[in-house]
Protein backbone atom coordinates (compact mmCIF):
# COMPACT_ATOMS: atom_id res chain seq x y z
CA UNK A 1 0.00 0.00 0.00
CA UNK A 2 2.82 2.35 0.57
CA UNK A 3 4.07 2.05 -2.97
CA UNK A 4 0.59 2.65 -4.14
CA UNK A 5 0.30 5.77 -2.40
CA UNK A 6 4.01 6.79 -3.42
CA UNK A 7 2.71 6.16 -7.06
CA UNK A 8 -0.37 7.81 -6.24
CA UNK A 9 1.43 11.09 -4.97
CA UNK A 10 4.23 11.38 -7.38
CA UNK A 11 2.17 9.81 -10.48
CA UNK A 12 2.84 6.42 -12.37
CA UNK A 13 6.04 8.02 -14.68
CA UNK A 14 8.12 9.36 -11.57
CA UNK A 15 7.54 6.12 -9.53
CA UNK A 16 8.54 4.25 -12.09
CA UNK A 17 11.83 5.84 -12.40
CA UNK A 18 12.21 5.88 -8.54
CA UNK A 19 11.49 1.89 -8.81
CA UNK A 20 13.59 1.48 -11.38
CA UNK A 21 16.77 3.51 -9.87
CA UNK A 22 16.19 1.51 -6.33
CA UNK A 23 16.09 -1.83 -7.86
CA UNK A 24 19.44 -1.15 -10.28
CA UNK A 25 21.19 0.55 -7.42
CA UNK A 26 20.54 -1.99 -4.81
CA UNK A 27 20.00 -5.08 -6.37
CA UNK A 28 21.73 -8.27 -4.27
CA UNK A 29 22.67 -5.93 -1.40
CA UNK A 30 21.33 -5.76 1.97
CA UNK A 31 19.54 -2.28 2.79
CA UNK A 32 17.88 -1.00 6.14
CA UNK A 33 14.79 1.63 6.18
CA UNK A 34 16.99 4.70 6.63
CA UNK A 35 18.82 3.57 3.43
CA UNK A 36 15.17 3.29 1.25
CA UNK A 37 14.64 6.85 3.23
CA UNK A 38 17.39 8.29 2.22
CA UNK A 39 16.86 7.52 -1.64
CA UNK A 40 13.37 8.10 -1.35
CA UNK A 41 13.79 11.73 -0.17
CA UNK A 42 16.70 12.07 -2.91
CA UNK A 43 14.52 10.97 -5.93
CA UNK A 44 11.59 11.22 -5.06
CA UNK A 45 10.39 14.08 -2.86
CA UNK A 46 13.19 16.50 -3.82
CA UNK A 47 12.43 16.33 -7.39
CA UNK A 48 8.54 17.21 -6.37
CA UNK A 49 8.39 18.82 -2.84
CA UNK A 50 4.88 20.01 -3.14
CA UNK A 51 3.57 16.37 -4.18
CA UNK A 52 6.33 15.25 -0.97
CA UNK A 53 3.98 17.23 1.08
CA UNK A 54 0.72 15.24 0.62
CA UNK A 55 2.71 12.32 2.14
CA UNK A 56 2.63 11.74 6.31
CA UNK A 57 6.54 9.41 5.88
CA UNK A 58 6.67 9.53 9.55
CA UNK A 59 3.36 7.42 9.41
CA UNK A 60 4.02 5.41 7.04
CA UNK A 61 7.09 4.21 8.12
CA UNK A 62 7.29 5.03 12.24
CA UNK A 63 3.42 4.26 13.16
CA UNK A 64 1.58 1.12 14.01
CA UNK A 65 -1.49 0.22 11.51
CA UNK A 66 -2.24 2.01 8.18
CA UNK A 67 -1.96 5.52 8.03
CA UNK A 68 -5.05 7.74 7.45
CA UNK A 69 -3.83 8.45 3.54
CA UNK A 70 -3.53 4.89 2.70
CA UNK A 71 -5.07 3.98 -0.65
CA UNK A 72 -8.88 2.15 -0.94
CA UNK A 73 -8.28 -1.02 -2.64
CA UNK A 74 -11.75 -0.92 -5.37
CA UNK A 75 -12.16 -4.12 -7.01
CA UNK A 76 -14.62 -4.43 -10.48
CA UNK A 77 -15.44 -7.39 -9.27
CA UNK A 78 -16.27 -6.46 -6.47
CA UNK A 79 -18.56 -3.30 -7.52
CA UNK A 80 -20.24 -5.58 -10.07
CA UNK A 81 -21.21 -8.09 -6.93
CA UNK A 82 -22.66 -4.54 -5.21
CA UNK A 83 -24.46 -3.50 -8.03
CA UNK A 84 -25.98 -7.46 -8.88
CA UNK A 85 -26.70 -7.33 -5.02
CA UNK A 86 -28.37 -3.71 -4.87
CA UNK A 87 -30.89 -5.11 -7.93
CA UNK A 88 -31.59 -8.33 -5.81
CA UNK A 89 -32.12 -6.19 -2.81
CA UNK A 90 -34.89 -3.52 -4.89
CA UNK A 91 -36.76 -7.16 -5.82
CA UNK A 92 -34.86 -8.33 -9.07
CA UNK A 93 -35.57 -11.95 -9.48
CA UNK A 94 -32.68 -14.13 -8.28
CA UNK A 95 -33.15 -16.06 -11.99
CA UNK A 96 -31.82 -12.46 -12.99
CA UNK A 97 -28.90 -11.74 -10.73
CA UNK A 98 -25.38 -12.15 -13.68
CA UNK A 99 -23.60 -14.73 -11.57
CA UNK A 100 -22.12 -17.16 -14.49
CA UNK A 101 -18.62 -16.17 -13.81
CA UNK A 102 -18.27 -15.85 -10.37
CA UNK A 103 -15.35 -17.31 -8.38
CA UNK A 104 -15.90 -18.46 -4.61
CA UNK A 105 -15.03 -15.09 -2.97
CA UNK A 106 -17.40 -13.59 -4.57
CA UNK A 107 -20.14 -15.45 -3.60
CA UNK A 108 -19.18 -15.12 0.10
CA UNK A 109 -18.83 -11.35 -0.71
CA UNK A 110 -22.50 -11.02 -2.05
CA UNK A 111 -23.68 -13.63 0.96
CA UNK A 112 -21.77 -11.39 3.67
CA UNK A 113 -24.09 -8.45 2.16
CA UNK A 114 -26.80 -10.34 2.61
CA UNK A 115 -25.64 -11.33 6.17
CA UNK A 116 -27.41 -8.09 8.23
CA UNK A 117 -31.68 -9.31 7.40
CA UNK A 118 -31.47 -12.55 5.54
CA UNK A 119 -35.14 -13.25 4.70
CA UNK A 120 -36.97 -16.26 4.42
CA UNK A 121 -38.17 -15.67 1.01
CA UNK A 122 -34.45 -14.33 -0.20
CA UNK A 123 -33.19 -17.45 0.84
CA UNK A 124 -35.48 -19.90 -0.88
CA UNK A 125 -35.34 -17.54 -4.40
CA UNK A 126 -31.75 -17.47 -4.18
CA UNK A 127 -31.55 -21.56 -3.18
CA UNK A 128 -34.06 -22.20 -6.41
CA UNK A 129 -31.85 -19.90 -8.62
CA UNK A 130 -28.33 -21.18 -7.51
CA UNK A 131 -28.76 -24.48 -5.66
CA UNK A 132 -26.84 -22.91 -2.79
CA UNK A 133 -28.03 -25.52 -0.28
CA UNK A 134 -26.47 -28.15 -2.69
CA UNK A 135 -23.19 -26.26 -2.87
CA UNK A 136 -19.58 -28.06 -3.22
CA UNK A 137 -17.85 -25.26 -1.75
CA UNK A 138 -17.14 -25.95 1.80
CA UNK A 139 -16.57 -21.28 2.33
CA UNK A 140 -19.89 -21.22 0.42
CA UNK A 141 -21.84 -23.37 2.14
CA UNK A 142 -20.89 -22.50 5.56
CA UNK A 143 -22.03 -19.15 5.35
CA UNK A 144 -25.14 -20.16 3.05
CA UNK A 145 -26.07 -21.98 6.18
CA UNK A 146 -25.26 -19.75 8.98
CA UNK A 147 -27.89 -17.52 6.67
CA UNK A 148 -30.15 -20.80 6.21
CA UNK A 149 -30.10 -20.54 10.32
CA UNK A 150 -30.37 -16.75 10.56
CA UNK A 151 -33.46 -16.58 8.32
CA UNK A 152 -35.59 -19.87 9.14
CA UNK A 153 -34.94 -21.56 5.98
CA UNK A 154 -35.75 -24.92 7.08
CA UNK A 155 -35.36 -26.43 3.54
CA UNK A 156 -31.50 -26.41 4.90
CA UNK A 157 -31.96 -27.95 7.60
CA UNK A 158 -30.68 -31.70 6.31
CA UNK A 159 -27.64 -30.38 4.52
CA UNK A 160 -26.49 -28.53 7.62
CA UNK A 161 -26.65 -31.50 9.37
CA UNK A 162 -24.88 -33.69 7.22
CA UNK A 163 -22.55 -30.52 6.84
CA UNK A 164 -22.23 -30.37 11.15
CA UNK A 165 -21.84 -34.35 11.35
CA UNK A 166 -18.91 -34.64 7.90
CA UNK A 167 -16.67 -31.93 8.13
CA UNK A 168 -14.12 -31.42 10.72
CA UNK A 169 -12.94 -28.23 10.34
CA UNK A 170 -13.52 -25.63 13.15
CA UNK A 171 -13.40 -22.53 11.11
CA UNK A 172 -16.67 -23.72 8.90
CA UNK A 173 -18.78 -25.52 11.77
CA UNK A 174 -18.17 -22.62 14.59
CA UNK A 175 -20.25 -19.91 13.03
CA UNK A 176 -23.38 -22.27 12.08
CA UNK A 177 -22.68 -23.33 16.56
CA UNK A 178 -23.11 -19.74 16.97
CA UNK A 179 -25.98 -18.74 15.33
CA UNK A 180 -27.94 -22.18 16.33
CA UNK A 181 -27.21 -21.42 19.54
CA UNK A 182 -28.84 -17.42 19.24
CA UNK A 183 -32.12 -19.29 17.84
CA UNK A 184 -34.98 -21.29 19.80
Amino acid sequence: LFLRRLEEVFGREAFDEFLRAWFDQHRFRSVTTDDFVSFLKSRLFARDPVAARALDLRAWIDEPGLPADAPLAVSDAFVRIEHEFERFQAGAAASSLETQDWVPQQWLYFLERLRAAPTRSAMVALDEAFALTRSRNGEILCSWLVLAVKAGHDAADQRMEEFLLGVGRRKLLQPIYEELVKTP
